[in-house]
């Protein structure tokens, strides 16, 4: 096992021409005690520099890393300022580092980031981590110290492969400190992220290098939203372990709820509910919950103080002359650069204090003024307020009794953010979904046809056909008209909803002008994973002919949208919700992308503390078995054919030692562990588990069809496995020392895992590729040929006495871990890389 080690340098002091920093020491010492910690950081070498001079911060940097092994982890943590040269090259600063008269750098008093690169390149670490906390240029004004756009690309200056780079920001944003606070926001994050545990994903027991950036970045752009924290990785980098999740499951699974709650800054009146029926479910002392909410709530405080001391400065000018003067303008203008505010933080509150005081003069003007250049950019944008287009005969209907008059005003006078916010509000009421704040699939398939017509036929006709759902219908057709997330990425790309590489965009980073792509309003209101269920949904709907309605407001004459019951209505089952995060990665397995969702399930109590967590799978239609191109397949996975399967349910983990233990009082397995997946049991044995299951339970469980299995592990996709082209040994457990395609090497970690360790699929479901194959009801048959389409499993005919297991295992390579892969066995052999998982069916009705 490698070791770790860690330099953390702080830059604090510096020579003439540079403004002095107070937080880098105290960065530095909480890096070092949270990266020193055995149950957090675990390094076994941390090396402080506090203020060093130019040739021991050199010498320090080469010394600690080029002495480095293969196996061990580097991290290099730097807070200070940064600095470019005329030429464009940047620097790290020094105790020595000066400023010329002129303003130009001493390049003699620094270390030039080429010096970083050449050492982190040439050191042996095959994971290195760097953390820069750190400015482009002097501070502007006392408070906050931030730092002048630089234009610095930090991938090019510090490397691409072999290492991963964070920044608090990039050359157009600022990252600061705040007078009085100890430390710099992106490091208080940082350390917090680390200390509480709060940066992991629920059920991880490590922090990852992406996690941890994605913590930070939602963190800190709570609190500074100029600011945009960045990550630069290479191969796999973002996967890098960087400390222990040193935090009690309970609270975590605490902190996440409170996210979910927060609703512009706040818990609900129904949040509060929920959040105080969870604390007393899990046992968590009421002081400890507070605690945990003031830590989520805090960055939401800040914000709005921020927001508060802006407000209090612009009614101070107001006082004193108004319209405002060309220097009020300036210094509010400096103030809202102090306090890190985006324009559509401000501009909001902006009109509605010049509002509230009824201002004599043009409210518009002054607007622009204040927000110049304007970041809405279409070309001179009247105050929406004072556009007002002609109305247009468009009968208002609602099944469900909204008014929708609000909505047409917005609409009229282009006001197309404040639509958006209105139609999304009315949407998740309908639904009943407004806590949520998001719609899920079967609230698409429930939606009233009647109010999604209505709110089409307005936003086509007063964006002129630029907006609307038919429009995101017709790209959803184009692309071919399919659910898989390829389909959705590339429907989500020509809507603008999410950049050709990146994340899926959040509402506020919209563009609420006519500029955007056809079809970008109204927003998206729902998950990646369930955008197909609802473009199938309101594709239908849209299309469907309507009764005329007695009035304009209020129910139909006749029903037209019958209520379909929730499928835990009709299975007579309790649902449970549950979030999670699943990725994709490209060819090389750099990770591309990161995917939110949500699945939901049931839980079976098997006594004494043990659960069985049972997750619903909507039906659909797939192509199973491998395409002709596909990199590794056996002679015995085509032909691929289309295959419709039912709803059912499948555990969201394979069966544990605990849970078989529970139901039949034994545990055959080699690799000990409760939460370990049991092995070396026979295809007999797993069949007789799900016997015994149905007679404990009263439902019927049994062994997954090939179909359905395959339909899980797929989630919606079509390459080879379900996080992309390749597969990468911090996705899944599988022989790390042989790679598929591009992918990289690995672990090779010689044994079963804890089942829920690595990250699941697009539908919730874990471990699917690796740990242990996974035994199904079919028989064994060489080919496809003949293969029922409508997913029941294949017993009939074919070779008798084999049978069929699935998704590889720890001992094998990566190419028998394909959604497609199938290997033959006979029904008797146990092996201590076989389990399984099992089905609940839907009652029969």
């Amino acid at each position: 096992m490698g070791k770790k080690v860690a330099l953390l340098i702080g830059i604090g002091n510096y020579g003439s021409g540079l403004k002095t920093l107070q937080c880098p020491a105290n960065g530095v010492n909480a890096m070092n005690t949270v990266l020193a910690e055995p149950e957090i950081g675990g390094f076994d070498e941390v090396i402080p520099l506090i203020d060093p001079d130019v040739g021991t911060m050199r010498s320090q940097i080469g010394a600690v890393f080029g002495r480095l092994a293969k196996s061990d982890l580097a991290l290099f943590y730097f807070t200070g300022h940064g600095i470019k040269d005329m030429t464009g090259e940047f620097y790290l600063t020094t105790a020595q580092t000066q400023l010329f008269d002129n303003g130009r750098l001493n390049p003699g008093t620094a270390v030039e980031a080429e010096f970083v690169k050449r050492v982190m390149g040439n050191c042996y670490a095959q994971r290195k981590v760097i953390i820069l906390d750190c400015c482009f240029g002097a501070a502007f004004a006392e408070g906050f110290l931030t730092m002048d756009d630089g234009g610095v690309d930090l991938e090019a200056e510090l490397g691409g492969k072999g290492w991963v780079v964070l920044t608090a920001a990039t050359a157009r944003n600022y990252a600061l400190e705040q007078e009085g606070e100890p430390l710099s926001v992106y490091t208080r994050y940082l350390t917090e992220g680390l200390r509480t545990g709060a940066a992991a994903k629920r059920g991880n027991a490590y922090i990852s290098v992406g996690q941890l950036h994605d913590y930070l970045r939602t963190q800190v752009q709570k609190v500074a939203p100029t600011m945009s924290p960045e990550i630069f990785n290479a191969r796999q980098g973002q996967a890098i372990q960087i400390a222990k999740a040193a935090i009690a499951t309970r609270e975590l699974t605490y902190r996440e709820a409170i996210r979910s709650k927060i609703r512009r800054g706040q818990i609900g009146g129904a949040g509060r509910v929920y959040l105080n029926t969870l604390q007393q479910q899990l046992q968590l002392p009421p002081q400890r919950a507070a605690e945990l909410e003031t830590q989520e709530l805090q960055p939401y405080a800040q914000k709005q103080a921020h927001l508060d001391t802006y407000r209090q400065a612009l009614l101070a000018e107001i006082e004193v002359e108004y319209p405002l003067g060309d220097d009020a303008i300036a210094d509010l203008q400096d103030l809202q650069k102090l306090l890190n505010l985006r324009d559509r933080d401000v501009r909001p509150l902006v009109i509605k204090t010049l509002q509230a005081l009824s201002v004599r003069g043009d409210v518009r003007a002054m607007v622009s003024r204040l927000f110049s250049p304007p970041e809405i950019t279409q070309p001179a944008l009247p105050e929406p307020s004072q556009i007002q287009l002609p109305a247009i005969d468009i009968p208002l209907r609602s099944a469900r009794g909204i008014d929708y008059q609000p909505l047409v005003e917005l609409l009229r006078s282009q006001q197309w953010q404040e639509a958006d916010q209105f139609t999304r509000q009315q949407m998740l009421k309908i639904a009943g979904r407004t806590t949520a704040g998001w719609l899920r699939g079967e609230d698409w398939e429930n939606f009233p046809a009647t109010d999604l017509q209505t709110i089409d036929q307005l936003w086509q006709a007063y964006s002129s056909d630029r907006f609307g759902l038919s429009l995101q219908i017709a790209a959803w057709e184009s692309a071919g008209a399919h659910v898989d997330l390829e389909t959705m990425r590339t429907v989500g790309i020509q809507l603008g909803w999410k950049p050709p590489e990146g994340y899926w965009k959040e509402p506020e980073g919209y563009t609420y002008n006519l500029s955007a792509p056809p079809g970008h309003l109204p927003t998206q209101l729902t998950k990646v994973g369930s955008l197909g269920r609802k473009f199938q949904a309101v594709a239908q709907k849209l299309r469907r002919q309507l009764p005329e309605p007695a009035n304009a407001i209020g129910e139909p004459a006749q029903p037209v949208n019958p209520r379909v019951p929730h499928w835990s209505e009709r299975w007579g089952m309790t649902a449970q919700s549950y979030p999670f995060e699943t990725m994709r990665v490209n060819e090389r397995g750099d990770i591309v992308e990161r995917i939110a969702g949500e699945a939901e399930c049931f839980v079976e109590d098997l006594g004494n503390g043990v659960t069985l967590e049972m997750v619903y799978i909507p039906g659909g239609e797939f192509l199973m078995g491998a395409s002709e191109d596909e990199a590794g397949a056996f002679s015995d996975e085509p032909p691929q054919h289309r295959v419709t399967v039912p709803e059912f349910s499948l555990g969201k983990f394979a069966v544990t030692q605990a849970q078989y233990a529970a139901i039949t009082g034994k545990n055959p397995s080699h690799f000990k562990g409760d939460q370990r997946p049991v092995e070396r049991g026979a295809w007999q044995d797993a069949v007789a588990f799900c016997k015994a299951l149905t007679d404990r339970t009263g439902k019927r469980y049994r062994l997954p069809s090939e179909a359905e299995w395959e339909y899980a592990c797929r989630a919606h996709t079509s390459t080879p496995f379900a996080f992309g082209p390749t597969l990468t040994p911090d996705l899944a457990n599988y022989d790390g020392n042989y790679s598929y395609g591009q992918g990289p090497e690995g672990t090779y970690r010689q044994q079963t895992t804890e089942v829920g360790q690595f990250l699941p699929n697009g539908l919730g479901l874990y471990d699917l590729h690796g740990n242990v194959w996974e035994w199904c009801a079919d028989g064994w048959h060489y080919t496809y040929d003949g293969a029922p389409s409508d997913g029941t499993a294949w017993t009939a005919g074919g070779e008798q006495n084999g049978r069929v297991i699935r998704g590889g295992a720890w001992n094998v390579d990566p190419r028998l871990c394909r959604s497609a892969s199938r290997l033959r066995l006979t029904p008797d052999l146990r092996n201590y890389d076989i389990g399984f998982r099992v089905v609940c069916s839907p009652p029969r009705t």
